[in-house]
């Protein structure tokens, strides 16, 4: 344990101190953006990626004055040996668009309604030869896809290709499926003309022909425990408040009707139906509180399973694993009794959330994690101190200022990728928000207690009481519509917003460094020719 505990030390202090550490992080994350955006890349062998590596720890032990700057290159040639598989599979998914296609694939994330449709997402895709594909569906839905699985296979054809990827699929409910029958980790054979992708999606498949729908036995047990604690606390909280109960604890959206998303959206509360940094924050925080009064190592173990668990039964998305590494590398910071600048938080987090998948850069989720991020830790404590100065403000101005923080870097994202930006999610966010708490631990405990009916019945009448007051609220903001703004989209001009906010983000000691470096010009000797002379 001692021994662990010195290495985690040594990590964090190379983090925390280390320029060249910090600069090849950075040349990762430009790396990634540069390779993601533009779609060029240069490819790299695995002997460069060792010697990049090397050249990273050597420049880390052995820190000189270019240190920095050829570990900036170095970075940014391990983005580029990360992310050419991932760019080459798009060149090919893009040579099959305008294809019909048989394609099966493994749901990677939980079924959503979006417009009347059921939105999915797959994975671990494999295309079918025109001549492997499967008998077509029959004419009634199959009831247990456990026991009863429609994929079948012909004998004596060619083996599928296998691509990497994620394919963004839209089903129309003809073939009898629904949100409720579909799970996560179910096995899903698909025959339709492939489309262009967006995002992270490699390609779209709108409104295919389901050919195949299988469930492993026992398949995805996490999926399935959330399934059935949803069951047991719809039994005791009705439809919609539920529904939006079960969105605020686990992120489950699958109940959310068309009518009750666009009341979000307009209101700008998307965010809160989606499990993020807020919700691992209140989790995390109960169990520090409930576990901190026997150790500190037990408050840091207990908070890093409840972490594990909750990444396990949501699902790991872009924008749950980004709140998952920020969440456990500041429990260790905490454990270890150091402090890190919000800002190399933030950079580690993206470090290491486009290690795992470099491609993230491109979700619109882990981008307004990240900005929203940034706006909690970075900006508005600089606004606090620009407007209060050394004084603490009080909980309305404290909240008002995180609000307004947050919305004005998620501003230019949803601006650019949706065309419209609600204000009204600045008074919706201080009276959801405070009683975001409250409401996740009745509806938690009312399906803990389903065991003892009166217990649960009288939890349940109480987040019934509170989820109906945020419907009604959400309901009543939204027929202020004319504070939705529209704008142009897809805009590139919307992200000139950033460039005076930027300078409010930059970290402390670059501020620091600046003045004193101004100051030594002001100070030189008369016959300096660069000393700034006095009016």
């Amino acid at each position: 344990m001692t021994h662990l505990r010195r290495l985690f030390t040594f990590c964090l202090r190379s983090i925390h101190h280390s320029w060249c550490l910090v600069a090849a992080m950075v040349g990762f994350l430009v790396g990634c953006f540069w390779s993601a955006l533009s779609g060029q890349y240069i490819y790299l062998g695995t002997s460069v990626l060792i010697a990049a590596l090397s050249a990273i720890i050597l420049s880390l032990l052995l820190p000189t004055r270019f240190s920095a700057i050829f570990a900036l290159a170095l970075g940014f040639m391990l983005a580029e040996c990360r992310l050419a598989p991932d760019l080459i599979a798009l060149e090919q998914w893009r040579a099959l668009v305008g294809q019909t296609i048989t394609i099966s694939g493994t749901l990677t994330e939980d079924p959503s309604l979006t417009s009347g449709q059921i939105a999915l997402q797959l994975g671990n895709l494999q295309i079918h030869p025109a001549t492997d594909a499967p008998d077509p569906p029959p004419s009634q839905p199959v009831e247990n896809p456990v026991d009863n699985p429609v994929e079948n296979s012909r004998e004596g054809t060619s083996t599928p290709t296998s691509l990497p990827g994620t394919l963004y699929v839209t089903l129309s409910g003809s073939d009898g499926l629904t949100t409720d029958d579909l799970l996560r980790s179910d096995h899903l054979t698909l025959t339709g003309t492939l489309q262009a992708g967006f995002g992270t999606f490699a390609a779209t498949l709108y409104r295919p022909t389901v050919t195949g729908w299988s469930r492993a036995s026992p398949g995805d047990l996490a999926a399935q425990f959330k399934l059935w604690f949803a069951g047991l606390v719809q039994t005791y909280i009705s439809s919609p408040a539920s529904d939006l109960g079960l969105s605020y604890l686990l992120g489950y959206k699958a109940g959310l009707s068309d009518e009750l998303s666009d009341t979000l959206q307009i209101v700008g509360m998307t965010h809160v139906v989606v499990a993020s940094g807020s919700h691992l924050g209140i989790l995390v925080g109960a169990a520090r509180k409930l576990f901190g009064r026997l150790s500190k190592f037990a408050s840091l173990l207990f908070s890093l399973l409840l972490v594990g668990a909750f990444l396990v039964v949501v699902g790991f998305t872009p924008s749950m694993l980004r709140a998952a590494c920020v969440t456990v590398l500041t429990l260790i910071f905490g454990y270890l009794g150091r402090r890190i600048a919000p800002w190399r938080l933030l950079l580690l987090a993206a470090f290491i959330t486009l290690v795992l998948d470099p491609l993230s850069c491109l979700n619109l989720g882990w981008q307004l994690s990240f900005a929203s991020f940034a706006g909690i830790l970075v900006l508005a404590p600089r606004l606090q101190t620009l407007f209060y100065g050394g004084k603490r403000p009080s909980w309305l101005a404290s909240s008002l200022i995180t609000s307004f923080a947050t919305l004005l870097l998620c501003a230019p994202l949803l601006i650019y990728t949706f065309g419209n930006l609600s204000l009204l999610s600045i008074v919706a966010n201080l009276v959801i928000l405070p009683t975001l708490p409250a409401i996740m631990l009745l509806v938690l405990l009312t399906g803990v207690t389903s065991f003892l009916p009166f217990l649960a019945t009288l939890l349940g009448q109480l987040a019934h009481l509170l989820l109906s007051f945020h419907l009604w609220f959400m309901d009543f903001l939204s027929q202020f519509s004319s504070l939705l703004l529209t704008l142009p989209t897809a805009d590139p001009r919307v992200f000139l917003v950033y460039l005076p906010i930027l300078p409010l983000c930059l970290p402390a000691s670059i501020w620091t460094k600046l003045r004193q470096f101004l100051k030594s010009c002001y100070n030189k000797p008369h016959e300096s020719p660069f000393r700034i002379r006095d009016a």
